[in-house]
């Protein structure tokens, strides 16, 4: 992992996590199977890479890395495709050339945290909503849960915000006792629930 960047890196501001452009050794993104993306990004702090571990701004993506407490950036990570999966696309490939399709660089979306610590990640191909950059609040498959301690709330379709409350209607929890409209602060993650009598 240490030969992925050829560039140096320069940051912006003394003392704040950053994301910083990087060019990526062109070696490494064809030993990956990479082509088609050349705007790759990193964390760093200070002048200095925190982890060696590739970021892309998503469509869906949210917050501000180093302005708001999280953000969601799409991770890059070296995957294996299956080996069925690479011979069914490509019924002409020998078995070394298998292999080397095999390689590719995988992506799943993260919540990161101000100090640049990755706190939630994403099932694979699905996505984190967060409720908001300062929000310790974010949903993945219309499920609600805390960043910062993994409770979860709740499954719904229907939600509604304030300025502070986030309220989700958790008609159909597997859970009888958290059935009904819970009402979840969107800064510190407490809670309450209103239930049909």
């Amino acid at each position: 992992m240490d030969t992925i960047f050829t560039t140096n890196l320069v940051t912006t501001k003394s003392g704040t996590i950053q994301l910083c452009d990087i060019e990526v050794n062109p070696v490494y993104l064809e030993e990956w199977n990479e082509r088609a993306t050349s705007d790759f990004k990193v964390l760093a702090k200070d002048d200095a890479i925190l982890r060696n571990t590739l970021y892309r701004i998503g469509g869906m993506s949210s917050g501000e890395v180093g302005e708001t407490k999280y953000c969601t950036l799409l991770k890059y990570t070296e995957a294996l495709y299956d080996t069925s999966f690479i011979k069914k696309i490509y019924p002409q490939l020998n078995s070394e050339q298998v292999k080397k399709k095999r390689k590719h660089l995988a992506y799943t979306q993260t919540i990161i945290d101000k100090h640049g610590n990755e706190v939630a990640t994403a099932d694979e191909h699905k996505y984190l909503y967060l409720v908001d950059g300062n929000s310790c609040i974010y949903s993945m498959d219309k499920v609600y849960y805390n960043i910062e301690t993994g409770f979860r709330y709740g499954s719904t379709s229907n939600s509604m915000s304030s300025d502070d409350f986030l309220f989700i209607d958790n008609a159909f929890d597997k859970d009888v006792k958290m059935r009904g409209i819970i009402k979840i602060n969107k800064w510190d993650g407490t809670w309450d629930i209103f239930t049909k009598k």
